[in-house]
């Protein structure tokens, strides 16, 4: 096999595209864990009055929650937020790579004609800001105080993005784009939303004024959002090795289908028995997906 140097630079960006995400989806979830851990109202019931403790392969680690209010930060702060930006820095040349230089053609129209450089960049930017801003205009609505009417509100963006993305480019590409979308909303969410709040309450405590409640349940909302776009994102990024699901007729409702099963997994992980409902209807997506594609 004679490899190129495109296929090496291939090579390459894949592996440090997936350990970044690894690493970005690793800390995201790690972090509302431990949200859903100190937010148990059940752990005082079962006599479990200290902080949880954390064991791995050497020893074992205290988790502690600093109460609101007036007091001091350690020096070093972890933010995980640069294994964002490496994600979406390292998915958008790799996508550039794909798209454009030898070897590549991911970008193409329905009709099958390949989509210049210039015009190609003009169409993922717009979608990607696009996304960000529809998405982000519901949350910061009115609407967003209730679930009910943003959460579905949310779905119809998607599944309306998915129909329009389909009628404008190949099935292979509309379905990566779609999940540069949902990971364009996530890294978003953190840049501009949810570190924000978290440096405004680092901020508060040091000057010893209470935190902004609003603003700090804001951003908590936006880190929950961010846990569950994570399934249906990797999902969509794995698509470019399912040639008979993007490139059927009803790619668009396929794709819708299965973001819905996955967003109701993680629902199923988040609410333990309680979501059992969420299972069962994501079952019922993904089976409705599976039977649309079969016909």
């Amino acid at each position: 096999m004679n490899w190129t140097w495109i296929e090496w630079l291939d090579l390459v960006l894949r592996w440090f595209h997936v350990m970044a995400g690894i690493s970005w989806i690793g800390s995201s979830l790690y972090i509302m864990w431990l949200d859903r851990v100190f937010a148990d109202p059940d752990r005082a019931a079962r006599g479990e009055n200290g902080e949880p403790w954390l064991i791995d392969l050497t020893d074992s680690l205290l988790a502690g929650k600093l109460a609101p209010g007036p007091g001091r930060f350690a020096g070093t702060l972890a933010w995980f937020a640069r294994e964002s930006t490496l994600t979406l820095a390292s998915g958008l040349v790799l996508f550039a790579v794909l798209a454009w230089l030898p070897g590549g053609g991911i970008l193409g129209y329905a009709d099958g004609r390949p989509i210049g450089a210039l015009p190609g960049v003009a169409i993922v930017a717009g979608t990607l800001a696009l996304s960000w801003l529809g998405y982000d205009h519901l949350w910061r609505s009115p609407g967003r105080r209730i679930a009910a009417v943003a959460g579905p509100a949310s779905l119809l963006l998607f599944v309306a993005a998915a129909w329009g993305l389909t009628q404008i480019f190949s099935g292979r590409a509309a379905f990566i784009l779609a999940g540069a979308a949902l990971g364009f909303v996530m890294w978003a969410n953190l840049w501009l939303r949810i570190r924000p709040a978290l440096k405004e309450l680092r901020e508060a405590r040091i000057a010893g004024r209470p935190p902004d409640v609003d603003l700090r349940s804001k951003a908590r909302m936006r880190a929950a959002h961010n846990s569950y776009l994570v399934f249906p994102t990797v999902a969509l990024m794995l698509s470019n090795h399912f040639p008979h699901v993007y490139s059927h007729e009803l790619n668009w409702i396929a794709m819708s289908l299965v973001a819905v099963a996955l967003v109701g997994v993680r629902h199923r992980v988040v609410s333990g028995r309680r979501g059992a409902w969420a299972l069962y209807s994501a079952m019922a997506a993904f089976g409705v997906a599976v039977l649309l594609v079969r016909g």
